[in-house]
């Protein structure tokens, strides 16, 4: 199976190179995972973060990126420089050398454009309290996550919303599932956060991922949720409800710091 970034490249190929088939395929996915308003001009992104260097990195699993709307600095900084919403014209010019290059650097642009997302800013302060890193500023703190931070989207297309169908096709799941285990097994990150509560229904309901011990309640903006250790095979990680949605953070700093005694 193909790496992360050899994934995202052929999506990417697909959509500079096929886009009548590309939408196609987002077409038949939406039906599969019912995702809402697919934004069919938009490049497959699968990763920020350099993916080449992984030791002692915490890979963010999350199921697919929002429309990025909501941060409209974040939106014009990525469409000036990578160009991810482009006209068929425009795409044939384009080339997945300067993507992945913009992608393994997501938080060095970041910080050196003096950019924010909500979401990175969260997983941020959590990452330097659950290590104990000292920073000076957002700038700081996004070179920070350089080192530290991996970011993938198991289904590399961007979406309105996502929820998952109750009939959800077993081939369909199996192909998320290799698609994590590959991301997770052949990395040499030091542990793992899947992120959005989709995660639980997918891999932990259906027996696919360990449940390690009692879940620990946090806080989010719909009320209470869980935060639960998992395991596969021999890497260690957490499953949290939607980073952007919770509240407080301290529950999930205490787990990461659990999992560093393991």
């Amino acid at each position: 199976m193909d790496n992360i970034s050899q994934f995202c490249y052929r999506k990417w190929i697909l959509w500079r190179d096929n886009p009548i088939e590309y939408v196609k395929y987002l077409k038949q996915l939406n039906n599969d995972l019912n995702l809402k308003e697919n934004f069919y001009s938009y490049a497959p992104i699968c990763f920020q973060g350099d993916w080449d260097h992984t030791r002692e990195k915490i890979l963010i699993c999350s199921l697919n990126p929002g429309s990025g709307t909501g941060n409209s600095k974040l939106h014009q900084f990525e469409q000036k420089t990578r160009r991810f919403k482009a006209s068929i014209k425009e795409r044939k010019r384009m080339t997945w050398e300067k993507q992945e290059l913009f992608m393994k650097k997501f938080f060095t642009n970041l910080s050196e454009n003096s950019i924010s997302s909500g979401f990175f800013t969260t997983l941020g302060y959590i990452v330097v309290k659950a290590y104990e890193l000292k920073f000076k500023d957002k700038q700081d703190l996004y070179r920070i996550l350089q080192n530290y931070l991996l970011n993938i989207d198991i289904i590399p297309f961007y979406s309105k919303s996502f929820k998952l169908g109750k009939l959800l096709r077993i081939d369909v799941l199996e192909s998320f599932w290799e698609r994590l285990e590959r991301f997770i097994q052949f990395s040499d990150c030091k542990t793992f956060l899947l992120n959005g509560k989709s995660n639980y229904e997918l891999f932990v309901q259906k027996g696919l991922l360990e449940n390690l011990d009692e879940s620990i309640d946090i806080k989010t903006q719909s009320g209470r949720s869980k935060v639960l250790k998992v395991r596969l095979g021999n890497k260690y990680g957490i499953l949290s409800p939607h980073i952007s949605r919770i509240t407080e953070r301290e529950p999930l700093i205490a787990s990461l710091k659990d999992l560093e005694q393991i």
